[in-house]
């Protein structure tokens, strides 16, 4: 009588097996990401409504809202809460196009005589990336500095933001610091252009050559204006530093840094 083996497993059947296996894993650990991921952004706009609301009562109390938070606000085991802004701005409505222009152009102005244009290179010296807002004629706007930025009206918010978060140099000694501040002060124009009642897009300034005979357009000065508080707190996950929620004076939480 001949004797039976026991049929094995060919060396298909076992690599089958191995990437059944493999595929399994990465489902269940991309699932499980994806649950804590979703537990941490909700972790995040939670602590960030307690920092609202903290941050109302504090208004209420001094008429100012404060510039740090508490420990128990500022952390917990998921993220960490800061509050990158504060302070009291004017508010503008119903501005006619050359005085929307020309909030445009002094909120500019303003961020480069605070010093958001600056930034240390990497020998650790201080460069004028962005050095002034220039209007010389209605239709358009130069932000200029070590790169000369012309914006033709109509100009929309969008469009700088794209620009200041896209923006790169190949000036491998100044990169960090050049991309690192375009960024934010686009983001900071912009940012405070929508606060103080700009609209989008921009679609006058005026002419620095007009008077009220030779048909240019003229300068407007801004109306007058509401002074509000205002604030801007943001969320960071511990984990994932991909996570990031705000929250501001209108109780909004959305996505993103401030």
């Amino acid at each position: 009588m001949k004797q039976r083996w026991a049929r094995g497993f060919t060396m298909a059947e076992l690599l089958i097996v191995v990437v059944v296996i493999a595929i399994l894993a990465t489902v269940t650990v991309v699932a499980y990401n994806g649950i804590t991921r979703a537990a941490v952004v909700s972790s995040a706009k939670a602590h960030l409504k307690d920092v609202a609301a903290e941050m109302r009562l504090k208004i209420s109390d001094t008429t100012t809202f404060p510039t740090t938070l508490s420990a128990e606000l500022a952390t917990n085991a998921n993220v960490t809460v800061q509050i990158k802004s504060t302070g009291v701005e004017m508010r503008y409505s119903s501005l006619n196009p050359v005085q929307n222009g020309t909030l445009f152009s002094d909120i500019c102005q303003r961020l480069i005589d605070n010093g958001v244009g600056k930034a240390q290179d990497q020998g650790g010296n201080v460069q004028d990336y962005i050095t002034g807002c220039g209007n010389w004629n209605y239709n358009k706007v130069q932000i200029g500095g070590w790169e000369n930025k012309i914006w033709n009206t109509p100009v929309s918010i969008q469009q700088l933001r794209d620009y200041g978060n896209s923006f790169t140099t190949n000036v491998t000694y100044h990169k960090a610091a050049h991309e690192a501040t375009v960024k934010k002060f686009y983001n900071d124009l912009t940012d405070t252009f929508v606060r103080q009642g700009g609209t989008s897009p921009v679609t006058s300034f005026w002419d620095y050559w007009a008077d009220s005979g030779n048909g240019g357009v003229m300068p407007q000065a801004l109306p007058a204006g509401t002074a509000r508080n205002f604030y801007c707190a943001e969320a960071r996950s511990i984990k994932y530093t991909d996570i990031i929620w705000h929250v501001t004076e209108t109780n909004a939480i959305a996505i993103g840094p401030c």
